[in-house]
Order: C-alpha cells, then structure tokens, then sequence
C-alpha cells in the first residue's frame, strides 16, 4: 500500500544551530500512521517541532497542520 492510499501524519523537526557565523538548521521528517503516535513524538521533541501534518488518503500534498 502506497503511502498515498492512507491517511498519515508527518512531524517536521528543525534543529536550530550556528555555523559560520549564520544561523542554520536541519530538517528531518518523521512519518506515522495514526495521529496519537505522531503527537506522542511531536510533545517528546517539541521544542524541535516545526509542525505536524496530516495527509488524507489520496492526496501527497496539501496537508493540515495540526501543531
């Protein structure tokens, strides 16, 4: 099953860092099948939460942020 036929849940984390003197950042990207999961990871990290997405089945983009 294509991650396009379910629903899923996308939580964005942002590190925030200097280098070079510039403020930067890395982005990683964590997926999960049902929204109680993602939200657990989302408080555990949230001072790293950028957002969290939710995809309805059928669609890979338009998302509703739900942070």
């Amino acid at each position: 099953m294509g991650r396009e036929e379910k629903d899923f849940w996308n939580v964005e984390l942002r590190v925030h860092f200097e280098r070079n003197g510039e403020d930067d950042y890395t982005e990683d990207d964590y997926e999960f099948d049902n929204e109680k999961e993602a939200m657990k990871f989302a408080n555990e990290n949230a001072g790293d939460v950028h957002d969290v997405l939710f995809y309805a089945a059928g669609t890979d983009c338009n998302p509703k942020s739900i942070w």
